[in-house]
């Protein structure tokens, strides 16, 4: 079983590719580490594929992925569905 931190640091592993190496802080803001709007889809469907989930539409608000931690949670919560 993925614990908190490991899927933490997995979103942060698909970050940093997308944004080709940067180093990401899980409690910052992504738009103040490089994340614009038509990036964080990106991210979106990347976590989607890693994860082998699937966000609602009333999962897809910006306040939802301004930050790792964020998107850590949203990504906890689809997979304890899933079980």
């Amino acid at each position: 079983m993925r614990t908190e931190e490991s899927i933490s640091n997995e979103i942060c592993s698909i970050i940093s590719d997308l944004l080709k190496g940067s180093i990401i802080d899980p409690k910052r803001d992504l738009a103040e580490q490089g994340i614009h709007s038509l990036l964080a889809m990106n991210v979106l469907v990347a976590v989607e594929d890693h994860f082998f989930i699937c966000f609602d539409d009333e999962d897809l608000t910006m306040s939802n992925f301004t930050t790792v931690e964020r998107i850590c949670q949203m990504v906890i919560d689809k997979l304890a569905a899933k079980s």
